[in-house]
C-alpha cells in the first residue's frame, strides 16, 4: 500500500491490523521511500539529494552562464528562487526544453543550461528530488519482481504531480494497480479526472460515509477576539470532547499552515495535560547553539561587523565571554559599524565613551575585550583567505569548534549543513564560473540553508489529539474536527503573480502536452478542494473558528469560504430565503431600520449570486459620477492601472486605509516623501546660489550642499518632524539620521553626473498640467514633477525620485503596457506637450532611505527610457483607463500587490461568486485585455 500522507499510511495500518493480526505481505510507503527504494534498483549508487537551497544554488549559478539573466541575477540573485520554482514546476511536468515557446526567451537556454548540469551531477550520484523519482521510475520494475508483489493500493492522494505519477504509472504497468481519491462530488476532482495523463484511472471514494458537515447541527462556529482567545476555547471543546469519552487520536485540529500560529497553539494543551501529535516544525535557527554559530560567521565574514559580533557576545555558548555591555554600549558610543579599526578606536576612548553610562571603564574589562577582538581578527583574515564553497566549509568549522562550546543535536544539524555546501564546488566546476563563490553568497546561502533546515520539537504522541497543517491532515478521517484560524488571507493561501513563466504560458503547456503543469486557476480549486476534503473528513463533528484581532490588534475579517466551502450545508443564497420566508429577527417596527434590513438581504443576494447581472457592489458606480470632469494626478492613473478598485477606494471614495501603522514604527511613505521635501529645497538652493553653473566642480557642489543639509532637513521636514514627535521621540532622530545619510549618498552619486556637461534650466517640483484626449473625452492631468532638467543640448529629462528597493519597473515598456508604471510616462507626455519637444527623456533615481543596505549597488544603475518608445504604449493603456472612469467601472485586480494593499480585508478578491461576475461582465472586458489575465 502506498499512501500520501504519514497519516493517512497510519490509519490504513491500524485498519489493517483490525482485519487481521498477521500482515504478512503487506508493506506501507509513502512517497518518499517508494522512490527510494527503487531508484535503489538501478546501477547508478545516489549519495545525495539536493536541498531546496542546494536546487536554488544551481539555477543561480546556471543563470550567471546566460546572457539573458546573468545582469539581473548579479544584482537580485534571490530571484533565482522565482526561476528555480519555475523549472522545478517543468521538469515535474515533464515538459522539455525546446518545447517551451519562444516568448519565454532567456528562460529557456536557462532550462538547457540546468538539465546539463543536472546531467553531470547524476553521474556523480547527485540528484535533485524529480531526478530521484526518475531514476525510480526506471528501478520500478526490478524492486517489484524482486519484492514479489502483485497487487498494489494507492490511498491519500488528492492529484498527483508529473514525476510522483509517472512512477505510480511506471508499478502500475507491471501489477495490478488501484487508485483511491477523496472525493464528494467537487468540480475539482472532475476536472483532474478529465485531464488525467497517466494510463491508470483514479476511483472516486469518499473519506467517511456520512460527514458531520452535512449536518447543521454537527457543524459548529466559534469567533473569538484574538488568536489566543480562538485556541483557549478550542481547547475548552477539546477538554469537553475527551470528558465525554473521545478518542484523542481521532481529534484533528487544522491550520492552513502552523507557522501562522507557531507554538502557542500547542503549549496550552501540553499545560492542561492533553497529550498532542503534532506535524509542527521550526527552523533550526530558533536554537541558540546555531544562532551563534551564524552571528559568528557573520562576524567572520563582515570583517567584525557590529551586531554580529554583540550577539556572539550575548551568546551562552561562546567560550571565554567579555562583557557584553561595555562592548555594546562603547559600539553604539563611537559609533563602530565594522572592521578591527572602529573597534580599536572605540576601545582607545573607552573612558571618555562610558562616563556618565553608568558603566565602568575597567582596564582589565577592557583588555579581555581587546584581546577578544584582536583573536577575532585574526580568524576573519583566516576565512577572508578562502576560496571556494568547501574551504569556507572547513573554515567555518573549524571557527565554530575553536569558538563555540559542543554542539547539541540540533547544532550538528547545522555542521551537517556545512558539509552540504561544501559540494556546491562541484556546481561551480560544472557551470565553469569562477565568479560564483563569494563570501557573502555562501553567507546568504547558510542563513538560507539553516532557515530550510527544520526540527520537530515534541515528541509524537500517537495517541495524542492530532495538530496538523491542512496538506498533512488531508484525506485522513476523524472524529471530530477543528479547522482554526480560519480567516481571510489564510483560507485560502494567497497565490503570488509569476513574472517569468505566466499563466497564459502553463495553460497553453498543460492543454498542448497533457502534462500537470501547475496553473493558478486550478491552484484556486486546489484550495477550495482542500477546503471541502477536510471538511468532508470528520463523522462526528466539525468546528470552524477564526478570530476578529490579529496578535498586533489590527482588525481581520472572517475568509469568504464561510459562506461557499463545500460541506457547509445550505448555501447562503438559500439561507436568505428561509430569513425572507420565516424571520429571524424581531419584527422591526421603525420604517428606516426596516429598509436597511431589505437592503442588507438584497446586498447578500447580489453578492452571493454569481449569475447576478448587477455589479452595483463589484466596482460599477456608473456615469452619472461624471468621474472625467476632475483632474486627476500621475500617481491616482497610475493607481488606477495597478488595481482599479483600490483607486476606487483611495483616490476616488477617499476611504480611510484599514491597516493602522503601530505608533512607534516608521511609515516607508513618510520617509519617502521627507527624502522628496529634502531633496526639492536643496535643489533650489543649490540653484539660487549658482552652484549648477557652468564649470562648478562636482567636488565643491557636494561640499556645499553637505553643509546646507542640516539646516535644510530641518526646514523641509518640519511637519513630519512635529507628526513624528508626537507619536514617539525616537522615531524624528531615526528619520533624520537616515534624511541625512540618504541624500549625502545620493548627491555623491549624482553630481558627477550632472555637473561635467552643465545645466541651461532646472526646475524643481514643477507643477504639470496635460490633456489627454480620447474618443472625443477628455481625461485632465495634473501633478508635480520631481524635477525637470534642460541640457546645454537643450535635450529635456524629467526625473522622478523612488525610494523603495525595486526602481525598475517605471521604465520597462511592459509594465507601462500593463498599467503598473504611468507616473513618468504621464509627466514625460505633459512636458513634451507642454515644451513643443519630442527630445524628452525620462529617468528613474533611485534615493533609498538606507543606502548603506543596497550591497548589490542597485541604485547605481542608469535607468532611462525615451518619450519616443513610451509614447504609444502609454495611449493606448490611458485610452483603456478613461474608458473606466467614463463608465464608472473599476473592477478588482488580484496580484502580488494584494499582500501589501490597505484594503485587502474589505475586498472579496478571493470570493468565488464576485470572481465570477468579475471574469464575466463586458463592461470589465477591456481592463482585462490590458492586463492579460482575469480578475
Amino acid at each position: 500500500m502506498i499512501a500520501a500522507s504519514a497519516l493517512v499510511r497510519r490509519e490504513r495500518q491500524r485498519a489493517a491490523l483490525a482485519q487481521t493480526a498477521a500482515l504478512l505481505g503487506r508493506d506501507f510507503y509513502s512517497f518518499e521511500q517508494l522512490a527510494n527504494a527503487c531508484a535503489g534498483e538501478t546501477a547508478l549508487p545516489i549519495r545525495h539529494v539536493l536541498a531546496d537551497y542546494a536546487w536554488q544554488e544551481l539555477v543561480r549559478q546556471s543563470a550567471l552562464q546566460v546572457p539573458g539573466f546573468e545582469a539581473l541575477i548579479r544584482e537580485r540573485p534571490r530571484i533565482a528562487g522565482i526561476l528555480a520554482a519555475n523549472l522545478r514546476d517543468l521538469r515535474d511536468a515533464g515538459v522539455e526544453p525546446n518545447a517551451l515557446p519562444l516568448s519565454l526567451g532567456a528562460l529557456i537556454p536557462l532550462y538547457k543550461e540546468v538539465e546539463k548540469v543536472l546531467g553531470e551531477l547524476q553521474r556523480d550520484g547527485i540528484v535533485d528530488r524529480i531526478g530521484l523519482f526518475r531514476l525510480a521510475t526506471k528501478g520500478a520494475a526490478a524492486w517489484i519482481a524482486r519484492r514479489g508483489f502483485d497487487q498494489v493500493e494507492l490511498h491519500g492522494a488528492t492529484e498527483l504531480v508529473g514525476s510522483t505519477g509517472d512512477l505510480i504509472e511506471a508499478i502500475g504497468d507491471v501489477i495490478p494497480l488501484r487508485m483511491f481519491q477523496a472525493d464528494f462530488g467537487h468540480s475539482y476532482a472532475e476536472e483532474l479526472r478529465a485531464t488525467w495523463p497517466w494510463r491508470f484511472q483514479p476511483a472516486p471514494q469518499p473519506i467517511v460515509e456520512k460527514p458531520a458537515a452535512l449536518q447543521t447541527e454537527r457543524l459548529h462556529a466559534i469567533a473569538a477576539a484574538t488568536p489566543h482567545a480562538e485556541i483557549a476555547a478550542v481547547l475548552e471543546r477539546v477538554r469537553t470532547l475527551l470528558e465525554s469519552g473521545a478518542k484523542p487520536e481521532r481529534i484533528f485540529i487544522v491550520a492552513r499552515t502552523l507557522k501562522a500560529y507557531g507554538e502557542s497553539i500547542i503549549d496550552p494543551f501540553q499545560r492542561a495535560g492533553i497529550p498532542v501529535s503534532t506535524s509542527f516544525s521550526r527552523s533550526i535557527l530558533e536554537d541558540s547553539w546555531v544562532q551563534a554559530a551564524l552571528a559568528l560567521s557573520q562576524a567572520l565574514i563582515r570583517g567584525l561587523e557590529r551586531d554580529a559580533v554583540l550577539r556572539m557576545l550575548r551568546s551562552p555558548h561562546l567560550v571565554d565571554v567579555p562583557s557584553w555591555s561595555v562592548a555594546d554600549r562603547l559600539a553604539r558610543s563611537a559609533p563602530v559599524l565594522r572592521g578591527i579599526e572602529d573597534w580599536t578606536a572605540a576601545l582607545d576612548h573607552a573612558g571618555e565613551l562610558l562616563r556618565g553610562s553608568g558603566i565602568a571603564a575597567d582596564p582589565t574589562v577592557i583588555a579581555e575585550l581587546r584581546t577578544f577582538l584582536e583573536k577575532l581578527e585574526l580568524e576573519s583574515q583566516k576565512v577572508s583567505r578562502t576560496s571556494g564553497w568547501q574551504s569556507m566549509s572547513r573554515s567555518l568549522h573549524f571557527a565554530f569548534r575553536n569558538w563555540l562550546g559542543d554542539s547539541d543535536e540540533v547544532g550538528d544539524r547545522s555542521l551537517r549543513v556545512l558539509e552540504e555546501l561544501s559540494e556546491l564546488d562541484r556546481i561551480s566546476e560544472i557551470c565553469g564560473s569562477d565568479t560564483a563563490f563569494t563570501a557573502g553568497t555562501f553567507l546568504r546561502l547558510f542563513e538560507d540553508a539553516l532557515r530550510q533546515t527544520e526540527v520537530r520539537p515534541y515528541t509524537d504522541e500517537k495517541d495524542g489529539v492530532q495538530i496538523l497543517d491542512a496538506p498533512q491532515a488531508r484525506a485522513a478521517s476523524c472524529d471530530h474536527l477543528f479547522l482554526v484560524g480560519f480567516n481571510h488571507g489564510h483560507w485560502p493561501l494567497e497565490k503570488r503573480e509569476n513574472p517569468f513563466l505566466p499563466a497564459t504560458v502553463r495553460e497553453e503547456l498543460r492543454e498542448r502536452d497533457g502534462r500537470p503543469v501547475p496553473i493558478p486557476s486550478l491552484q484556486a480549486l486546489e484550495e477550495d478542494f482542500l477546503v471541502g476534503m477536510l471538511l468532508h473528513q470528520a463523522c462526528e463533528s466539525a468546528t470552524i473558528s477564526w478570530h476578529l484581532h490579529d496578535a498586533a490588534g489590527r482588525q481581520t475579517a472572517p475568509s469568504s469560504y464561510i459562506h461557499r466551502v463545500p460541506g457547509l450545508g445550505i448555501s447562503l443564497l438559500e439561507r436568505i430565503s428561509q430569513i425572507e420566508a420565516e424571520p429571524v429577527l424581531p419584527v422591526i417596527d421603525d420604517e428606516l431600520n426596516q429598509g436597511i434590513y431589505h437592503a442588507g438581504i438584497e446586498y447578500l443576494r447580489i453578492v452571493e449570486d454569481e449569475s447576478a447581472t448587477s455589479l452595483a457592489f463589484d466596482g460599477q458606480i456608473g456615469t452619472s459620477a461624471n468621474l472625467l470632469a476632475d483632474p486627476r494626478s500621475p500617481s491616482a492613473i497610475e493607481q488606477l492601472g495597478r488595481c482599479p478598485l483600490h483607486a476606487l477606494f483611495a483616490r476616488i471614495l477617499r476611504v480611510p486605509e484599514l491597516d493602522i501603522l503601530p505608533e512607534h514604527h516608521l511609515d516607508a511613505r513618510e520617509s519617502g516623501s521627507a527624502i522628496h521635501a529634502v531633496l526639492a529645497l536643496l535643489f533650489q538652493e543649490l540653484e539660487t546660489c549658482g552652484a549648477f553653473a557652468p564649470g562648478q566642480s562636482a567636488e565643491s557642489t557636494i561640499r556645499l550642499a553637505a553643509d546646507m543639509l542640516p539646516d535644510i532637513i530641518d526646514r523641509s521636514a518640519e511637519i513630519a518632524k512635529l507628526k513624528l514627535e508626537r507619536r514617539h521621540p525616537a522615531l524624528w532622530r531615526a528619520l533624520r539620521t537616515q534624511l541625512e545619510r540618504a541624500c549625502i549618498d545620493f548627491i555623491q552619486r549624482e553630481f558627477p553626473r550632472l555637473l561635467p556637461e552643465g545645466i541651461q534650466n532646472a526646475e524643481f517640483e514643477t507643477e504639470v498640467a496635460w490633456e489627454f484626449k480620447s474618443s472625443g473625452r477628455t481625461l485632465k492631468v495634473e501633478g508635480r514633477a520631481d524635477r525637470i532638467l534642460t541640457r546645454s543640448s537643450g535635450d529635456v529629462i524629467v526625473s522622478d525620485y523612488k525610494t523603495r528597493k525595486d526602481p525598475d519597473s517605471p521604465v520597462r515598456i511592459k509594465d507601462i503596457e500593463r498599467g503598473d508604471s504611468l507616473q513618468l510616462p504621464l509627466y514625460m507626455l505633459a512636458i513634451g506637450a507642454a515644451k513643443s519637444t519630442r527630445s524628452v527623456s525620462g529617468e528613474i533615481l533611485a534615493v533609498p532611505s538606507r543606502p548603506e543596505r543596497d550591497r548589490g549597488q542597485v541604485r547605481q544603475k542608469d535607468r532611462h527610457i525615451d518619450l519616443d518608445q513610451i509614447q504609444v504604449p502609454a495611449e493606448q493603456t490611458l485610452n483603456t483607463l478613461v474608458d473606466l472612469l467614463d463608465g464608472g467601472v473599476f473592477p478588482l485586480r488580484r496580484d502580488s500587490h494584494c499582500g501589501f494593499c490597505a484594503y485587502r480585508i474589505a475586498c472579496r478578491r478571493e470570493h468565488a461568486p464576485t470572481r465570477a461576475r468579475v471574469d464575466q461582465a463586458v463592461e470589465f472586458a477591456g481592463y482585462h485585455r490590458l492586463r492579460g489575465d482575469k480578475a
